[in-house]
């Protein structure tokens, strides 16, 4: 078992071919969601007349009438795109791994850690038109300032046992991150945004899977990838990628998956021998506005099933020991919302410990619900942590 190569393409011709073909449709992709963004309005923009005059009746044009000159070199590069993955999809690795030259291949010895934290977050970074849909313009600022704050980190909150009884919302609810391993992020949906956020957690977290996705007409059209990401501070041994089989609507269009990774924590002793341990996270990230096919039940069934498969083919019971596995990620459903019954009572909560359930249907009393609707999202009272942690303890 070899850690995933740096590359998609283990043929160098491949890369050129992948090289064209972004520079033939990125004209086209970003005009055209720029042009969207005129239209797709914030609570940030200005409601002023000559200003949405100037958005609507001239930026917005000048940008379609940009995309339309572009249309037919996108046209091309997609083609190219598609053939790519289509022919050689058995070269194909479904992520970039990004490993740093300064990191080390491998813990000491005997170094396992006794705490290892992950932290799952859908950071929103996708093309502007979509960002704006939810309220949240500008994702290049966002995109630096993301990685920023996810750096923010106080190692004292690893301390701090704020689940041990009694746990108050008090305790629960913090203002920073606690130091974190591993982080599962969503959402991180262009080739260009995994390589910025590799460049601002990269110097930290020198392990990184990025761009991951299959493009194939069965799970994409070729169209939008997972937008899963992964940056951890232990080496990756192995990893693999498995977009969904069930998907409705728009989720044909975008391959939605499941990422596993089996991580190596160091050496430790176990019955007088030296073995390696091993820990296993997998992210996912399953479909929104699932209609009235029970999708999101479906998806977190095949994830589950192909986790567990995965550990079961890649642990070496005689060399490794396993200590933990995680299964993190955006599932688009909750434990009290009467709409996703079908998921509170899914066996994936026998397989997993939530800590913040007492039940199907029943959460603890100090868990709070941090979901809010587009346009509640940057609303003045949660943009900075104080504030937002506030109104959750108040």
């Amino acid at each position: 078992m070899a850690p995933p190569r740096p590359s998609r393409y283990s043929w160098w011709p491949l890369k050129v071919v992948d090289g064209v073909s972004v520079a033939l449709t990125a004209p086209l992709i970003h005009t055209l969601s720029m042009a969207g963004s005129c239209y797709c309005l914030t609570t940030f923009d200005s409601t002023s007349f000559l200003m949405l005059f100037f958005r609507f009746a001239v930026v917005g044009p000048v940008l379609v009438l940009l995309g339309l000159v572009s249309l037919l070199p996108g046209v091309v590069g997609w083609l190219m795109w598609v053939a790519l993955n289509t022919q050689a999809s058995h070269l194909i690795q479904p992520f970039y791994y990004h490993q740093s030259r300064h990191s080390h291949t491998h813990p000491p010895s005997t170094t396992h850690p006794r705490r290892v934290t992950v932290c799952s977050a859908n950071v929103l970074l996708c093309p502007e038109v979509v960002s704006r849909f939810n309220n949240c313009p500008n994702v290049l600022w966002r995109t630096k300032e993301i990685g920023s704050r996810l750096l923010r980190q106080d190692c004292g909150l690893n301390l701090h046992l704020n689940l041990k009884p009694p746990v108050s919302r008090e305790d629960v609810v913090v203002t920073q991150l606690p130091e974190v391993d591993v982080f599962l992020l969503q959402e991180v949906v262009e080739r260009w945004q995994g390589r910025e956020m590799v460049g601002l957690l990269g110097a930290r977290y020198p392990h990184c899977l990025y761009d991951v996705g299959v493009h194939c007409s069965k799970s994409n059209k070729f169209f939008c990838g997972s937008g899963l990401f992964l940056a951890s501070k232990y080496p990756i041994l192995d990893a693999e990628f498995h977009p969904y089989t069930h998907f409705s609507h728009y989720g044909c269009l975008v391959g939605l998956g499941v990422l596993l990774a089996k991580l190596d924590l160091g050496g430790m002793v176990r019955g007088g021998k030296e073995v390696r341990a091993v820990g296993y996270v997998a992210n996912t990230h399953t479909q929104a506005y699932q209609g009235n096919d029970n999708i999101i039940s479906r998806q977190l069934s095949e994830a589950s099933e192909r986790f567990q498969h995965y550990i079961q083919q890649t642990l070496d019971k005689r060399r490794e020991v396993l200590l933990f596995g995680v299964l993190g990620g955006d599932f688009n459903a909750d434990n009290i919302s009467e709409g996703d019954e079908a998921v509170q009572k899914h066996p994936l909560w026998s397989q997993f410990v939530d800590p913040c359930q007492c039940g199907p249907g029943v959460d603890q009393a100090w868990a709070i619900g941090t979901e809010h609707r587009q346009k509640q999202l940057h609303h003045l009272a949660i943009r900075h942590p104080s504030t937002f942690r506030s109104i959750l303890v108040g």
